[in-house]
């Protein structure tokens, strides 16, 4: 009987043609060798599709799969995770690119290190043509033995909230979670929910290049689309979304109950201190909804007096 993968790397991909070949040679490049790649593409309609096959051609460890058409980056995130078969898990993007012992340094640290959750390393921000950009450092704790300390800090904002997110985690308590959701910031309430199970760990040097071009920031709308193409974008509250998707992460992790009231807390401090962006995001969904049913003209109308500035009377 063949060996298990000692980790999984599932990528998931919709017209990734520019970067793909880049991120694919990264990871077939790792030194730790004993690894399964699996890519699901959600029916690009570029060259991705002739990429994937001639790699998956010149390596065996490559699994691909090709959707019909595009059910968003959730469904696809989900599909090749599902797909996996080694004890520990990765999901990589074509886009970005790894050092090549970023697999093995991870490793080594979860096999000696059973009480962490998940492993990743340090960022290195580049653009388009590959310069490094400027960037800051989160400043998270997630290390830290203490559930509530390291479970405030994974809700806190994070700059780089992709760099945990692509890192090696546990196979066995990924698979307890809900994966990556449908909504807006799935991947921090992801995050957040993982942390309920453990600590992470960084390595200190920047062996995960993070890639950041003009595809990789949208709209509102357009972060939806990515979830899920079949969603609106009408109505959409993704911090109550959130804060109610933490709760209900605090329900099904095996806490006990102090931890789980503790856990609880934290949630309410963190949405006590986002508590004017609540106010702000239902004012926009409810002028979202009124102008959504009013005739274009009308809307046209209100948008204007609602740029318009107050004038400078200063007669009293």
């Amino acid at each position: 009987m063949k060996p298990l993968p000692t980790v999984s790397v599932g990528l998931p991909v919709y017209n990734g043609e520019r970067y793909l070949e880049q991120a694919l040679a990264s990871i077939a490049n790792q030194t730790l060798e004993n690894l399964e790649i699996i890519i699901s593409d959600n029916g690009s309609t570029d060259n991705t599709e002739e990429i994937c096959r001639t790699f998956a051609a010149q390596d065996r460890r490559i699994r691909y799969f090709r959707q019909q058409q595009n059910q968003g980056a959730a469904f696809n995130y989900n599909f090749v995770f599902r797909k996996s078969k080694a004890q520990y898990f990765k999901w990589a993007t074509h886009d970005d690119v790894l050092a090549d012992d970023f697999l093995r340094r991870c490793v080594e640290v979860l096999e000696h290190n059973p009480h962490f959750v998940l492993c990743y390393s340090k960022t290195r921000l580049i653009g388009e043509s590959n310069q490094t950009l400027a960037m800051e450092e989160d400043e998270l704790r997630l290390d830290s033995a203490d559930l509530t300390t390291r479970f405030f800090s994974a809700l806190s904002p994070m700059k780089l909230c992709h760099n945990p997110i692509f890192g090696v985690v546990r196979r066995n308590i990924l698979a307890k979670t809900r994966l990556i959701g449908s909504f807006l910031a799935s991947d921090r309430c992801l995050i957040a929910e993982l942390i309920l199970y453990g600590p992470f760990h960084e390595i200190p040097e920047q062996l995960f290049v993070r890639r950041r071009h003009s595809n990789s920031v949208g709209t509102r709308k357009q972060h939806l689309k990515f979830y899920d193409p079949s969603l609106s974008a009408l109505f959409v509250l993704p911090e109550h979304g959130v804060l109610i998707k933490h709760l209900a992460s605090i329900r099904r992790a095996p806490l006990t109950p102090a931890q789980r009231a503790s856990a609880a807390v934290a949630v309410l401090r963190w949405g006590f201190q986002k508590r004017r962006r609540f106010k702000i995001e239902l004012e926009n969904a409810a002028t979202d909804v009124i102008t959504a049913w009013l005739p274009r003209r009308t809307v046209e109308s209100f948008r204007q007096i609602k740029s318009r500035k107050p004038p400078n009377d200063r007669s009293y």
